[in-house]
């Protein structure tokens, strides 16, 4: 039973059997099913989903260390090309469906093929290649695509409505918790009360 478990929890099998169970679930007893979502949607949807980009970003960044899969900055460099690479494919093929057929009024959608979905593309990696460089190379293009994404659905909603402070306050966030880094705190109360802060 433990070798049956570390096992699920080394290829990150609890997405799948979690998402099945929620499907089955949901198909068998909706009322129950919605009623304990809603009260667990906090728990889940901002607590769970935290934790588990905490666990995609602490890998890339272990990756990017000395002796990492992405160490230098040639090979941290890679999953940026390959992110450009793919969302400018992916906007080609989007716009070459769209004008092919009779509805060009959605070729105004074209930001949405950047997205990808970081989770479902960790959990194949990890699936199908296993634990090593493929997995930090793979997340880190996924952020960097989902981030040109909504920064292109950002500027293409509100061009006319953009507010600079909230990028702003973002800066600024960042800086301080550089500076705060510097310090060599041996504590993190520091940056979780500018955190805490600035949310």
């Amino acid at each position: 039973m433990n070798r049956v478990f570390h096992s699920a929890t080394a290829r990150s099998l609890g997405v799948p059997v979690g998402a099945a169970g929620a499907l089955l679930w949901s198909n068998l007893a909706a009322e129950s099913y919605f009623r304990i979502a809603h009260a667990l949607a906090f728990a889940v949807n901002d607590v769970g989903m935290a934790l588990f980009f905490a666990v995609l970003t602490q890998e890339v960044l272990e990756a990017t260390m000395p002796g990492g899969a992405l160490h230098t900055g040639r090979r941290a460099a890679l999953p940026f090309v390959a992110a450009i690479g793919g969302t400018i494919g992916a906007i080609a093929a989007y716009d070459a469906f769209v004008l092919a057929g009779d509805e060009h009024v959605l070729s105004s959608g074209w930001p949405i093929v950047c997205a990808i979905d970081g989770g479902v593309a960790y959990f194949l990696v990890r699936v199908l290649i296993g634990a090593g460089g493929a997995a930090p190379f793979v997340v880190l293009m996924a952020i960097v695509s989902n981030a040109i994404g909504l920064i292109a659905i950002s500027l293409h909603q509100h061009a006319g409505n953009m507010r600079p402070l909230g990028p702003l306050l973002i800066v600024v966030g960042l800086a301080v918790s550089v500076w705060l880094t510097r310090l060599d705190f041996q504590s993190n109360c520091p940056q979780v009360a500018m955190i805490c802060a600035l949310s």
